[in-house]
Parts: structure tokens; sequence; C-alpha cells
């Protein structure tokens, strides 16, 4: 009994934070210290507060707490930690719960008339006793669930024509208002939608991870062009703190895919995927958050900027310097036996900015005098770029003594070690030369310089979006139209490489649109126009369709990795990986998945609407091809799916869903479906 005293006396766990606040919808990472023991690993529990009600949230293994949906009463709940090898050395520590911070991703109505009217606010996030402000103004706010709100509203006739901001505020504790534009507008709501319930559907399957209602309505009655303006003001989607997170990437993937299916920021979500797929995808390696999350914001916040400065961004990524190796590339040995590493060198100027063949304005390619393509650079150009990077390393840690080759650091972009750099001139693109006895930022602005100047980089870029956005066969006018908006923004109508002009002109251009009229496609002549689904677009674009619930603890990465992946082919079209037979099955056993497993709690379809109707398997087909095909379903499959419904028997609730899974299933792994349009 002395010695079990002596031995509890001594241990001691220590747990950080000590005393956290916490939001519904974030987490706390916990970790705790064990001294006295040689067993130093701890048994996380959590519980409600003395006399509390309600739900106390989870908590990992690993000590990543997560709160319930509603804040238990009172909002507090105790974190213990208790070690493994001795139960009664624990430690407990209360945490002090927040409500959620309100996000607005739309409203319904767009337009309200002078007078009274009631407004339905969209979002997530939302708690009782959350209230609307209309232009800063509280209205009388009903809350109908976590999504959404109804409020009454009254504006002027001297408001007539304005927009007005809308927002929302939670409660104590923790109240907060929501952030991001979102606006109504005042005035007489003809009843005439500017564009229709097809053509806004297929827009977002272009600018979006495709419709829900809510998306679709909003397009449909701002128009493409309002709707754009809007998004261009949307506050980004968050992802979580690294620091926050364990050395799984799991919840930065579930992460993505919460976002991609409830986000507000639909257009740029999609824009951010489209250019980070241009840089190569995800780099190879990025296996942890650390280097994950950052690399993603670099595409996040550089979605709607200027292309020039995306291109310094992912240069000086840590994720995508180790991937490339562009850290830690050392100048030549004086003896000449070692040469500056040319990996990203070689990327940069093949895959990212301008192409091995030197081209047209058109995206074509341009032939020389023999009439033989012309190579963009040779090697020694690749050779001199790559001189242009030597003596960047990570970052240097707090407290750190800068070294040659500093260790991993992914929370910053990565810095100069100047002794490391080689200081001599550089021959680039066409010529141009980098002096001699520059630093290394100036050498590396240069080169940048150099290409982002370069013509191909226009048409370079304008194809490569189109592909992701639009098509993998552009006509060489769209690539032209969209290359001239790149190049000729700088000549006074704006600022060269500006992506929000850019991407204007690939979801606007004629070519894109022309299939938004029902009956209309194929485009004659244009029969290959589209591009094939990539799962992780796919994906979220048949749970926004089946007006799907997703939270972070999804599992939908596994299940789009399941399905295959897509390559780009350097200077050719976007390629299936899936297209074999092995690769298809996998495809068609991840949309079996989303209709018929249980996907876990983190992921619920509403197959309401189709289980309605299945008893008639023409309204069944209807449905479908509305929701998913945006009213232009062929004859043929629309027949397919009326026989796959008709030959199944019964009419009990359960026969009516078998009967909307099969016919779901039936369309959205047919060739059409996985071809977007």
């Amino acid at each position: 009994m002395l010695l079990l005293a002596t031995a509890w006396g001594q241990a001691l766990v220590t747990v950080t934070p000590s005393a956290p606040v916490v939001r519904v919808g974030k987490t706390v990472q916990f970790g705790a210290a064990v001294t006295g023991l040689t067993v130093k690993t701890v048994r996380w529990s959590v519980g409600l507060a003395a006399g509390g009600k309600g739900l106390p949230g989870t908590i990992s293994e690993s000590g990543l707490y997560t709160p319930p949906a509603v804040l238990p009463v009172p909002n507090t709940v105790v974190v213990t930690a208790t070690s493994t090898a001795m139960s009664v050395a624990n430690t407990k520590v209360t945490v002090s719960l927040q409500n959620p911070y309100p996000v607005v991703a739309s409203t319904l109505p767009v337009w309200v008339p002078a007078g009274s009217s009631t407004l339905t606010v969209n979002g997530s996030g939302f708690v009782v006793g959350a209230q609307v402000f209309l232009e800063g103004v509280g209205v009388t706010t009903t809350f109908v669930s976590a999504t959404r709100l109804t409020a009454k509203v009254v504006t002027t006739a001297a408001q007539l024509g304005q927009q007005l901001a809308v927002t929302v505020t939670n409660p104590a504790p923790g109240g907060v208002a929501s952030t991001g534009v979102v606006t109504v507008r005042v005035g007489p709501d003809t009843g005439l939608a500017r564009v229709t319930v097809g053509a806004a559907r297929r827009f977002l399957q272009q600018a979006a991870f495709g419709p829900d209602t809510t998306s679709m309505l909003r397009v449909q009655h701002l128009g493409f062009v309002e709707y754009l303006t809007e998004q261009f003001a949307a506050a980004a989607s968050p992802y979580p703190d690294a620091a926050m997170l364990d050395a799984s990437v799991a919840p930065v993937q579930a992460r993505f895919y919460a976002n991609a299916v409830h986000g507000k920021d639909q257009v740029r979500q999609r824009m951010a995927l489209a250019l980070m797929e241009i840089f190569g995808g995800v780099p190879a390696g990025a296996q942890s958050p650390a280097q994950l999350v950052p690399y993603l914001r670099v595409f996040q916040q550089g979605a709607f900027g200027n292309f020039r400065q995306l291109l310094y961004n992912v240069t000086v990524n840590a994720a995508m310097g180790e991937a490339l190796d562009v850290r830690n590339i050392d100048k030549a040995s004086a003896d000449g036996l070692t040469a500056p590493n040319e990996n990203y060198a070689r990327e940069l100027l093949e895959t990212f900015t301008v192409g091995q063949l030197l081209l047209n304005p058109d995206g074509t390619v341009k032939p020389g005098d023999d009439g033989e393509p012309v190579a963009a650079y040779s090697e020694k150009t690749v050779r001199e770029f790559a001189k242009v990077f030597t003596g960047w390393t990570y970052a240097t840690r707090q407290g750190v003594t800068p070294a040659r080759h500093n260790s991993p650091y992914y929370d910053r972009a990565m810095a100069p070690f100047e002794a490391n750099h080689d200081v001599s001139e550089k021959v680039l693109l066409n010529g141009a030369k980098v002096r001699s006895g520059q630093t290394a930022v100036q050498d590396l602005n240069a080169a940048l310089d150099n290409l982002f100047s370069h013509p191909n980089l226009g048409p370079f870029l304008a194809q490569r979006l189109i592909m992701q956005l639009v098509t993998d066969s552009p006509s060489p006018a769209y690539v032209a139209r969209v290359a001239s908006v790149f190049t000729k923004s700088g000549t006074g109508a704006g600022v060269r490489g500006d992506l929000k002009a850019v991407l204007r002109a690939v979801l606007l251009d004629q070519e894109a649109r022309a299939g938004d009229v029902a009956g209309s496609w194929p485009i004659a002549g244009r029969e290959t126009h589209g591009h094939w689904r990539a799962p992780n677009v796919m994906v979220p674009s048949i749970l926004r369709g089946l007006e799907a619930q997703v939270n972070d603890t999804n599992r939908l990465a596994d299940l789009a990795a399941g399905m295959g992946l897509m390559n780009v082919a350097p200077g050719g079209p976007v390629m299936p990986l899936w297209a074999g037979p092995e690769q298809a099955v996998g495809r068609f056993n991840g949309i079996y998945s989303l209709l018929y497993d249980d996907l876990g709690a983190g992921v619920a379809i509403d197959l309401g609407p189709y289980v309605n109707v299945a008893g008639d398997g023409r309204k069944l087909a209807v449905l479908i091809g509305d929701t998913y095909f945006q009213g232009w379903m062929p004859a043929e499959l629309q027949t397919e799916i009326e026989a796959v419904a008709g030959g199944m028997a019964g009419t009990t609730l359960a026969d009516k869903k078998a009967r909307a899974q099969a016919a779901l299933y039936v369309a959205l792994s047919s060739g059409l479906y996985n071809v977007q349009h």
C-alpha cells in the first residue's frame, strides 16, 4: 500500500489546453503529459458537467474533441485524461462550448417587393434564437432548422433597386454574426426567370459541384453574370487548422467533400480544384494535414486572384517544394561534378505554364519555317531555370538558426538561404537574361515574370481551364477568346492574368453555353463536346442532386478513390483512368454505394422526391432527367429507366425506394452521365 501510495503521489497527468473554449462545428486537439510513471499514454473521455442535460460530444483516442451538434445545458463539458497505467492518476479540464458560426448561403426569393414579405434564409450553423438582419436591422425570425430560417422583412419604396445585405447572428454563448455577402434586391419580381431551370443546372455542372435546389434557383433568378459576381464576393469555406488535427489527412479530405456539397463559395471551390489539377493535383507525399492544408489554401485564396501571384505562391509552398524538389536545391559544385536538381524547372515549363511546343493564340501548334512544330524551350533552358531555384529551403522555425537545409516546416512559405543560391547570369525563355549577383527572391521573380509574359501562357492556361470545367475538345476559336482575355486584359481593360476575368470568359463563352437550350445537344459537329466527370467532382454532384447532408465524419474520399482518378496528359486531352473494365467496375461500385450503402453518420441522402413518384416509371424518369440531365435525357435512356422501374413489383414504401434506387443507378452509371456535357 505504501508503494502504491508513493507511486500515485508522484504520478501527474497534465492536460493542454487547460480551459479551452470551442464552437460547435469546430474541434480542439488535447494533449497530455504523464510524469512519475514509465507508461506515458492516457485514455480520453468526455462527459457532461454535474446536472447537465444533452450530449457531451466525442473525443478520439488521440484526444481530438468534437462538440455535439446542439449545446448541452449548461454549456460546459468535462474532458478527462486518465493514465493507462494507473487509473487514479487523472486530470479533468472544463470545456466551455459556444454556438457555431452562422453561415448564410442564399435567400429565397432573391427579389423582395417594397413592403412586407417573407424571406427564407438558407445556410448552416443556425440555432434556436438566431436572428436575421437586413442591411444591419434585425427582423422577426423563425428557426426552422440548422440550415434554414424564415424572416418577416419590411422594405420601403425608397429602397427600390437597392441590394440589401442579409446576415444572421446566433445568440450567446458566443453570439456572432455571419460574414460574407449575400443580398436581396428590392423591387418587383416579374416572375420571369433570367435563365431556364435546365440552363441553370447545366451552368452549375461547369461552374460548381453541380446544382442543388437552392443554387439552381439562385442562378435562375440572378442570371449567370450576377451569380458569378455574387460568388466572387463569397467568403471561402474553411479548412481545419492543421495544428488542431492528428497525423491523418482524413479530416481534411472529409472537409473537402463537406465544403463541396454545402459550401456557399461553390465557384471558388470549383476553380481552386481546377487550378490545382493544372498544377498536378495534390503533391505526392502530402500525407499529413501540416502539408496538405497550406497547399489547399494556396489555391482557395488564389482562385480569383492573379495567375502571376498564384504561380509564386505555388512555387514557394513547402509541400510543392518537397514533392518536386524545389527545397534544398544546391548550387553547382565548384568542380562541376554536381548540378542543380531540374525536377521543378522541367515541370514548371512543361506542364504548368508554357508547354513543350510554341503555340498560336488559339492553342494550336505553331509551325516553324519548315512547317514542323517548334520547341518552346531547350534542355539548356531547363538547366538555366534550375539555377534560379537554388538556395530555397524550408522556412526557419522561431528560435532556430537558419541553415542551408532547414528541417521540414509547412506552415510558412519556403525561404532562401542566400549562400546556397547560384548568383551567376541566367538565360531564360526567348533569350531574356537574369543579371548576375541578384538575390534568390530577385531571381525567382525575374524567372516567373519571364514565364508570365510568354505568348504561350495565355492559350496554354485557357485550354486547360476549359478542359477542366467545360469540354475536353474546345474549338481553337474558344481557346483564342479565353486566351485573349488573359493577355489583352493588360492593355487597359484590366490586369494581365486576372483569373476572375478568365473564368468569366470560360463559363460565359458561346461554346460553353451552346448546350443550355433543351434539345440543343449534341451540338452539330461537336458530338464529342464535354468531358469525363472526375470522381472528386462527380461524388459531390450526385449528393447535391440528392439534397444530401454531409458532415466532417464522412468517408467520401475513400469512396472517390475507389472510383479512379483523372490524368491530364501534357498537351493532350483529359483521359479517364477508369475507362478499362476494372476501373469502370470501381466507378459503378462507387455510385452503387452512394445510392444503396449506409455511408455512416457522415452522409445522409434524401430519396424522398424520387420515392414519391416511383409508382410511375415515366414520372420517375422525368424527375431524374430534370435533376441530372438538365431536362434533355435521350429517349433511349428514359425508356431504359422506365423499363427498370416497371419491372419491379410491389407498392410498399420499401418497394418504391428500391425502384427509385434502381432507376437512379441506371441513370447515374450511364455513359451519358459519366460524361459532363
